[in-house]
């Protein structure tokens, strides 16, 4: 059985750049599968978040220390 809850928000993190961020957490076979989706209005807004802002690492960074958070529960 598989069950997803997805969140939606529109946060406006990158000076004047909007950028939606879409997670969703699946549950497959009694463990959680998370998902994180940023959509951008262009590639050229991709590329400078990209390179001026560090976003893979920075999205790498925050699932790390979400899994370091979760494993305490």
């Amino acid at each position: 059985m598989k069950r997803s809850i997805i969140w939606k928000l529109i946060k406006q993190n990158f000076s004047s750049l909007q950028i939606r961020v879409i997670v969703t957490f699946e549950e497959q076979y009694n463990k959680t599968v998370l998902t994180m989706r940023m959509i951008f209005k262009s590639e050229e807004e991709l590329d400078k978040v990209v390179k001026e802002y560090g976003a893979i690492e920075g999205a790498k960074s925050t699932l790390d220390r979400l899994e370091e958070l979760l494993v305490t529960f």
